[in-house]
């Protein structure tokens, strides 16, 4: 794979066993990139920071989308078989962020959870995005009302009331996104059918909220208007694109599709998928505003209105000009960062 980005940093440090990749995407235009720092175990180097590459330039999608003074980033943690003292891995850490002086703003990822993310913050003015006062964890919350509002936009279009209530919907992966959005669509009346690579996981959110289970390997084998994706990436191939018996596609996954084709066969099979890049841009939104001083009700009004209207705009010119929608959401932003240049 080609990797084109603008800058790549990489920390190796003995000691704590930290292996850290920073990737950033058109920093020198932006002054600042903002990203998730993911903590995984890969299977080289060259695997993490393929993945550090393609997260950051999804994030500058989801920046410019979201009409932040940002650019996307993104951190990898190259998760060891054994580490002997987290805290001392996370500060060494921390340490590498504030040493690029600015150019890199994270928060919480996949593997990552808040009390990490405090830790680096003890060496580390640049990080956003942590809870407050609310009870909950803040990132994941807005980034699954970012969901909800693009789900309601896709089902206006698509079926002419933006109403969710009754429809059934598929949530694979009940981490902390889909642990949330659950709750969410719950609470507005959707029939809601979970699944995780961890059954008991999934088990036991459908059990709080009398949901369905179902075992990932039979998901393509029954009914349901919309999936929702909220586990890891490239979720879409072309060996089950053709199974996908959803309506509408719109979750929090990162790098949904295997490849750019799979989106024109979800549009010829006439599904209506909402790119990840819009339909999880609130997280990314809410750590940018925040790291900036905006009030909680400004950053939860603003998400809502925002992805609903940009979800809407994207689906519309997507069926009037008979083109796939991340096409048209990939120009929308194109021409977004051409005009702040």
């Amino acid at each position: 794979m080609i990797l084109e980005i603008d800058e790549i940093h990489i920390k190796h440090d003995r000691e704590t066993g930290l292996i850290a990749i920073i990737a950033l995407d058109k920093v020198n235009e932006y002054g600042a990139c903002i990203g998730g720092t993911r903590f995984m175990p890969y299977q080289s180097i060259e695997k993490a920071i393929e993945d550090a590459v393609c997260l950051a330039k999804a994030m500058s999608l989801k920046t410019r989308l979201g009409d932040l003074n940002l650019s996307g980033g993104k951190a990898v943690l190259m998760k060891p078989k054994v580490i002997t003292d987290k805290v001392a891995y996370l500060k060494t850490f921390g340490r590498f962020v504030e040493s690029l002086n600015g150019k890199f703003i994270t928060g919480c990822d996949s593997g990552t959870i808040e009390e990490d993310i405090k830790i680096m913050a003890s060496e580390t003015q640049y990080v956003s995005g942590l809870s407050t006062t609310h009870g909950r964890d803040d990132m994941s919350y807005f980034t699954a009302l970012g969901v909800t509002s693009a789900m309601q936009a896709a089902v206006k279009i698509k079926f002419g009331n933006d109403a969710l209530k009754d429809l059934r919907v598929l949530i694979t992966g009940i981490g902390k996104v889909g642990y949330y959005l659950a709750h969410t669509l719950h609470q507005l009346g959707c029939k809601l059918i979970l699944s995780d690579i961890v059954s008991e996981r999934a088990k036991l959110c459908a059990d709080q909220l009398g949901a369905e289970h179902i075992e990932p390997e039979n998901i393509y084998d029954i009914d349901y208007e919309i999936f929702a994706p909220c586990a890891l990436g490239k979720i879409f191939t072309a060996s089950n694109v053709d199974k996908i018996p959803a309506e509408i596609i719109c979750g929090s996954a990162n790098n949904q599709l295997e490849n750019k084709a799979i989106d024109q066969t979800l549009y010829d099979h006439n599904i209506c998928y909402i790119p990840d890049f819009i339909a999880s841009m609130g997280g990314v939104v809410y750590a940018a505003k925040r790291y900036f001083g905006a009030p909680f009700s400004e950053v939860e009004n603003y998400i809502s209105s925002h992805v609903y209207s940009l979800t809407k705009d994207v689906c519309t010119m997507s069926k009037k000009q008979k083109i796939p929608t991340s096409f048209i959401a990939q120009q929308l932003a194109t021409n977004i960062g051409q005009g702040r240049l």
